[in-house]
């Protein structure tokens, strides 16, 4: 039957998510569905919060992270 399923990709934009990014990782790892066709995504844009503490807590399957944040220009 896991092979009838399609794989489903779950991206996750981050910038200092300390205090929500575990409930979240939470809420996707309890789903009822098969864990080998989940991949998780998390794109980092600079946390500076403790918030890549919590995603090496959890099977992410890609980490992108920025080590610093581009600022919007000026307009």
């Amino acid at each position: 039957m896991n092979n009838l399923l399609p794989t489903i990709n779950i991206i996750i934009p981050t910038l200092n998510s300390a205090k929500t990014l575990g409930d979240c990782l939470k809420s996707i790892a309890v789903q009822d569905y098969p864990k080998d066709k989940i991949e998780v995504i998390v794109a980092d844009a600079g946390s500076t919060d403790g918030t890549l503490d919590i995603v090496n807590k959890f099977s992410v399957s890609n980490l992108q992270h920025s080590h610093s944040p581009q600022q919007p220009e000026d307009r």
